[in-house]
């Protein structure tokens, strides 16, 4: 069926072999149990299919102990999405910051091989998206590649840019 849905793969068991031999861990892998069969397949949206209600995510669920009290937490690791544009750019620069909860954070721009080139920049984000304008902080900047970090309390994600000469 072309619109089935998987909204609720029970990853539990990996996680835990991930966590009990961090050395052996490279990632999870979805495929069918017979995939010689023609035609066969399963289709899952990526983060940057067209519709938001489908993109994947990962919720974590853990319990801890605080003086005897049980409490649950739950993370949600596609609560914050980083859209920059255009890329490539020149002079102008803009992020376009979404998230599901007030976020604070850090943004910095760093070169290919890893060096820093613009120390942290602070920026709060309500509920819904934030656009920060960065022209003042690409300007000067040789043309090249470079990524973009943007670390919040709990989650931390990077994209490439590319800086073009007029």
């Amino acid at each position: 069926n072309p619109a089935q849905d998987y909204p609720n793969i029970n990853v539990k068991k990996m996680v835990k072999y991930m966590v009990n031999h961090p050395n052996k861990n490279y990632g999870f892998m979805l495929r069918l149990k017979d995939e010689a069969a023609l035609y066969s397949s399963l289709k899952f949206a990526s983060s940057d299919h067209s519709n938001a209600s489908i993109h994947p995510k990962l919720k974590v669920c853990y319990t801890t102990s605080n003086g005897g009290k049980q409490i649950t937490h739950e993370a949600e690791f596609d609560a914050l999405k980083l859209n920059v544009y255009p890329n490539p750019f020149n002079d102008q620069l803009t992020l376009d910051v979404k998230a599901l909860n007030q976020t604070q954070g850090t943004i910095s721009i760093t070169s290919a091989n890893g060096i820093e080139m613009r120390s942290f920049i602070r920026f709060f984000n309500s509920a819904d998206n934030s656009k920060i304008n960065l022209n003042d902080v690409v300007k000067g900047l040789p043309s090249g590649i470079y990524f973009i970090k943007l670390t919040t309390s709990d989650q931390t994600i990077s994209t490439k840019i590319l800086k073009q000469d007029d």
